[in-house]
Formats: structure tokens, C-alpha cells, sequence
């Protein structure tokens, strides 16, 4: 229990540092949400394009994948768009 400064015996809450749960997605980290699948992650992520490769700690997976690949903390999620040119 609490007292209404935040304080748990003497030990005070807003003192207390506990990591949050991240995934790596590129070069950003966005918080872990338990049950989220890899498609669901690269759209909050914002990295959602039509066409791109993905990988997940490493291994490609292909765009059937996204949707059944659930994440887990710590992941590292690398993202290329395939871009034409000339």
C-alpha cells in the first residue's frame, strides 16, 4: 500500500526505475505489446509498405507471415523498401 506521497514503507515509488519492455524496429524502439503480431508492429511503426522485405532477429520472412508471427520482447525488426529507379 501506498501512502499519498507515493511511498511504499520508505521507499519512494517515483525513485523506483523499471525498464519497459522494447522491440527494435530499425533504428527506433517502440514498446512491447504482449500478443502483437509483426504485421500489426510495422503498421504503429508506421514501416508498412508494399513493397518491402522484412526480417526478424535475422530471419526473412514473407509477407503471408506478418499476420501469424507474434513478437516478443527484446525482437529486432529490420525493415528494406524496394524502391525502382533509372
Amino acid at each position: 500500500m501506498t501512502d499519498r506521497r507515493g511511498r511504499v514503507g520508505n521507499i519512494f515509488l517515483s525513485r523506483i526505475n523499471i525498464p519497459e519492455s522494447m522491440i527494435r524496429v530499425n533504428d527506433a524502439e517502440l514498446p512491447f505489446m504482449d500478443g502483437e503480431t509483426l504485421g500489426s508492429l510495422l503498421s504503429r511503426a508506421g514501416s508498412l509498405h508494399p513493397f518491402m522485405v522484412v526480417s526478424l532477429n535475422g530471419e526473412f520472412l514473407r509477407r503471408e507471415q506478418w499476420g501469424e508471427i507474434k513478437v516478443k520482447d527484446g525482437d529486432i525488426v529490420r525493415t528494406v523498401e524496394m524502391i525502382a529507379g533509372g
